[in-house]
């Protein structure tokens, strides 16, 4: 059993799809057909941190198409901020304090066309006498709140002491309400 660790919980739910890295190629958005870019907008919430980060993915072509960099008069915004390139990482992010239920993305390509797209977080709670977890047994972790809907998915992740003990638990499936 971990007793006296540090366990590193952090539940959230997003409406938009799970942001996956697909490899480092990237391209300037003003390089392809702008009717042929997919986007991924996401809100995450990090209770530890008390912060909501706004994020958005542009790819060309699907959803592991090759990912994008807007260039020229391309932008994408969140509740009227403009959200950030992440070079590392390959998208567009903006830090918020506290808990943000909702967010409005509006991107502009390079023709002048904008999109807007509405994404929300309901929130859920986990148990607060939660502190230990045995290693060698599952466990399944119920929370409270309303049940996952199309869209929606909770990661759970869970941090001991060492270095190399990092977990990672994803649940995206219809009307769950735990994660194992």
């Amino acid at each position: 059993m971990m007793k006296n660790k540090q366990i590193f919980l952090s539940l959230l739910l997003i409406v938009s799809s799970f942001l996956a890295s697909t490899g480092c190629l990237r391209e300037s958005s003003e390089d392809v057909n702008q009717d042929k870019i997919h986007t991924e907008y996401e809100l995450y919430y990090d209770a530890n941190a008390d912060k909501t980060y706004a994020r958005a993915v542009f790819k060309f072509g699907s959803i592991i198409g090759t990912l994008l960099e807007l260039s020229g008069s391309s932008q994408v915004t969140c509740n009227g901020q403009v959200l950030t390139f992440k070079q590392a990482l390959s998208y567009y992010e903006r830090e918020y304090p506290g808990f943000v239920q909702s967010g409005t993305f509006v991107w502009t390509d390079t023709e002048g066309n904008s999109f807007t797209n509405t994404v929300s977080i309901n929130p859920i709670g986990y148990p607060s006498n939660l502190d230990t977890l045995s290693r060698n047994q599952s466990f399944e972790l119920v929370w409270t709140g309303d049940s996952l809907a199309n869209n929606q998915n909770v990661t759970l992740t869970v941090n001991g002491e060492n270095e190399t003990d990092l977990q990672i638990f994803f649940q995206d499936n219809l009307n769950s309400h735990s994660i194992i």
